[in-house]
């Protein structure tokens, strides 16, 4: 009997191991789809902007602003956009605060971290890499937390678009799923513990 419910507790266990290794795997996986997508979204919206060639530069800027800054996704619509010069750190657009466009942020950091996070980025851009993690404060709150960012270049354009997500959002989730996978790991230990005391008794009988 003990040889047996120490194998059974080794595979519960086991089991759930390997379910939140796949699930944390899965969920990053999910996040980095979601912002490829979105941006992808970004990148052509402001590309067919472009496309107009009966606007002048200033019209095409003007009507990017007012198509990219309203746009939304993401964990409570909390995702938005940020569109920068490639090379000189200009905001040309920014989804969340209006008043940084026109602005030069290429030495942008994080107060306390040495990271330069637009120059960053505009590499990123650069190598078709798409994703950068760095830190940044949490909106409504003097809370720093790890971004999930991305970067891509908008083609024919000297633009790249970026956006991102906190990880510490991801995390949520992740918590979420791994305590279902805990309950359901309990329920299966209830069910399946009282089966084998019975069939090893029947095997000793």
């Amino acid at each position: 009997f003990i040889a047996f419910f120490i194998l059974a507790s080794w595979s519960f266990n086991q089991f759930s191991g390997f379910a939140v290794k796949e699930v944390d795997n899965l969920l990053l996986e999910k996040y980095k789809l979601e912002l490829r997508s979105a941006t992808e979204i970004a990148v052509t919206l402001i590309s067919n902007i472009n496309q107009n060639q009966s606007l002048s530069d200033e019209q095409k800027l003007k009507l990017a602003r007012n198509m990219v800054r309203p746009l939304r996704f993401g964990q409570d619509n909390k995702g938005y956009f940020f569109v920068y010069e490639k090379k000189t750190g200009q905001n040309m657009i920014h989804g969340d605060k209006t008043e940084l466009e026109g602005k030069n942020l290429w030495n942008l950091k994080q107060e306390g971290s040495d990271q330069l996070i637009i120059q960053e980025l505009d590499k990123v851009a650069e190598q078709n890499k798409l994703f950068l993690k760095y830190n940044w404060t949490e909106p409504n709150s003097d809370k720093v937390s790890q971004k999930l960012g991305t970067a891509m270049t908008v083609p024919n354009t000297n633009f790249w678009v970026g956006t991102g997500e906190y990880l510490n959002d991801i995390q949520k989730d992740k918590d979420r799923i791994n305590a279902e996978i805990a309950n359901v790991k309990t329920k299966l230990q209830l069910v399946t513990i009282p089966i084998i005391i019975v069939l090893t008794l029947i095997t000793i009988v």
